[in-house]
């Protein structure tokens, strides 16, 4: 029976036109959600931040209509359009209006204001953001959703059309020009990883397959089902689809990408069958007491592709919320160049680059944040004193209730003797690189 369901499975995420997820309930109602970089935040009709702690969706404060988490951290706007950035446990405000603002782009922000005018901030080499001098960049159209993801953007109008920027980056967040995509949707979210999915007027849910680096604009839509009614708002991260159904009610599904598809476990692992590639691979699963785990490659076989996933406990799910806000706005039927109806100015973005120092907002003292060096999402390089000793941490940070990074316990400390020896091996290290 086992295996008949496994074949049963993998057929299904690979050949059916219409997909019936692998859902499973979350208490609690939300009006938007947002998941990336392992947090899953939302808001609710009362506009009340949740953020999902321990598989429990916790009010966090802030009245916010929207909100929104992923590389650039976690902001949101409220009924008045402004501008809000989580620091040091609490939302400060930042220069500018948007009525829906987006964290998931490589270290950028970007969103739309009321009159659909489209805005984005590049990465701030020196993290200082947000500060009263800040200078968000105009994307020539109109757009009443916007959101990014790592090299390119996406939106839909006033007449759901959809568009793609592509050729976004961290420095560049103003792309190469958008391009329609045949299709209609009122609400378009790009995960952390590039994945795309949507929801049309008619409580449509959607997914952009065929989505790469190389090809940012995939290759067709499929539908998907993961509420008994009509689907309302959409988000990706590490593998689940968190969709908010048109009652409100919360599912978490575990989806087919790149060809693979989840058939049960072995062992205490997520077992994968497909026969796509294994690069990107992203698996959900049904098995609750899974929710929070992060996945990881554990072992490969060859022939048809059998990828055993490792159950790795998550670096804490503690965030604020994102929240639901393409039903406000008109906007035209094309991206057309538009006059700067600049937010009040909004500030830099949180974060900064790979190699970037770390903000202080991500910081829990002051003596802490000038030796600490950021070198990719919730990971940094620290230098730190430990009973008199200098130590050197790589290191994965999760984030608290308060907003602060924590260490977490994946990471290596190398103190002086060992960090020189690691500096004049860099060289021979990179040649290793360059030739697997």
């Amino acid at each position: 029976m086992k295996v008949f369901q496994s074949v049963l499975l993998l057929f299904s995420c690979q050949f059916l036109p219409t997909l019936a997820l692998n859902c499973g309930v979350t208490n609690g109602t939300l009006k938007q959600i947002d998941a990336g970089s392992g947090f899953v935040v939302g808001v609710n009709d009362q506009n009340e931040v949740f953020l999902l702690n321990h598989n429990v969706f916790t009010k966090v404060g802030s009245s916010l209509k929207h909100v929104s988490v992923g590389p650039a951290g976690l902001l949101g706007v409220n009924t008045a359009d402004k501008v809000f950035k989580l620091q040091g446990g609490s939302f400060v405000q930042i220069p500018g209006l948007l009525k829906q603002v987006d964290a998931g782009g490589d270290q950028i922000i970007s969103g739309v204001n009321v009159n659909d005018d489209i805005f984005c901030l590049n990465m701030d080499a020196n993290n200082k953001w947000p500060s009263s001098n800040i200078s968000w960049v105009t994307i020539n159209g109109n757009l009443k959703y916007f959101s990014c993801g790592p090299y390119s953007c996406w939106g839909v109008n006033s007449a759901d059309q959809i568009y793609i920027l592509k050729d976004v980056s961290s420095n560049v967040c103003s792309g190469s020009g958008f391009v329609n995509i045949p299709g209609l949707l009122s609400m378009i979210e790009v995960a952390t990883d590039g994945s795309v999915f949507g929801v049309n007027s008619q409580g449509n849910l959607y997914q952009r397959t065929g989505v790469t680096r190389s090809n940012p604009a995939g290759t067709d839509w499929i539908s998907m089902v993961a509420c008994p009614n009509n689907h309302k708002h959409v988000s990706f991260d590490l593998g689940f689809l968190w969709v908010v159904c048109v009652d409100g009610s919360i599912h978490k599904c575990g989806i087919c990408l790149d060809g693979l598809a989840m058939v049960g476990l072995d062992g205490g692992a997520m077992v994968c069958l497909g026969r796509g590639a294994v690069a990107g691979l992203d698996c959900g699963v049904k098995d609750h007491t899974m929710e929070d785990q992060v996945v990881v490659v554990k072992s490969v076989e060859m022939g048809t592709t059998r990828v055993v996933l490792e159950k790795m406990p998550k670096s804490k799910e503690v965030l604020s919320s994102s929240s639901d806000s393409d039903s406000d706005s008109d906007v035209d039927t094309k991206p057309k160049r538009k006059k700067q109806a600049a937010p009040e100015k909004p500030s830099k973005k949180q974060k900064s680059g790979e190699t970037s120092k770390v903000s202080s907002a991500s910081k829990s003292s002051s003596g802490e944040k000038d030796n600490m060096f950021q070198i990719g999402k919730m990971r940094y390089v620290s230098v730190r004193d430990f009973k008199g000793k200098v130590l050197i941490d790589i290191r994965e940070y999760w984030m608290d209730q308060e907003g602060e990074m924590k260490p977490g316990r994946k990471g290596i400390s190398l103190n002086p003797e060992q960090w020189n020896q690691l500096k004049e091996q860099i060289s021979e290290i990179d040649d290793a690189v360059k030739n697997i």
